[in-house]
């Protein structure tokens, strides 16, 4: 079932960029410069298995095929993963591959850069799976920011739940699409 999804997910993936792409460039201009080097569409992805729980004593579990979920409620809800992507290249898109059984609970992952001696923050990308139910797929512009490993690093944060650890929550992979 996961396996038909993935496969009806990513033929869509390819319209919806496009798509989302083409309303970017017909409407609001980008501030990002054209693509260095040779251009295509490159990949940083992230499992369950890459992410750190807030707390070590927070209750989860991978189910053995990388989705990272709650397996108790209440607690820790928050994880947070390291994001690897080349100096110079162009991030595109975050996209995020996930499970929503709860009504009344969401999965939100942010794309986060921290720069400088005194550390900033800053938020490139966010999804919601607000509206989603069972699983998902949703994705975000992320408008072509410029990777600067020298200045920065980049991580995605992931919330599982609104205020407390939700079962029913279930995050399959992030992606994050870029050009060099």
């Amino acid at each position: 079932m996961r396996t038909a999804f993935f496969l009806l997910a990513a033929a869509a993936l390819a319209a919806t960029h496009a798509d989302a792409a083409g309303q970017r460039a017909a409407g609001a201009a980008t501030t990002s410069p054209g693509p260095q080097g040779t251009s295509g569409d490159q990949y940083a992805n992230l499992t369950g298995d890459d992410f750190h729980m807030a707390a070590s004593t927070a209750a989860y579990t991978t189910f053995g095929n990388s989705a990272l979920a709650c397996s108790t409620s209440g607690g820790v809800r928050i994880a947070s993963a390291t994001l690897h992507v080349p100096d110079g290249a162009s991030l595109d898109w975050l996209d995020v591959f996930g499970n929503d059984g709860a009504a009344s609970d969401d999965i939100k992952v942010s794309l986060y850069k921290t720069c400088g001696v005194i550390p900033t923050n800053s938020t490139l990308a966010e999804v919601v799976s607000s509206g989603a139910t069972g699983d998902f797929f949703k994705f975000a512009s992320i408008a072509g920011h410029r990777v600067d490993n020298e200045l920065c690093t980049y991580s995605v944060n992931l919330l599982l739940g609104n205020s407390t650890c939700n079962t029913s929550l279930k995050l399959y992979k992030i992606r994050v699409l870029y050009t060099q």
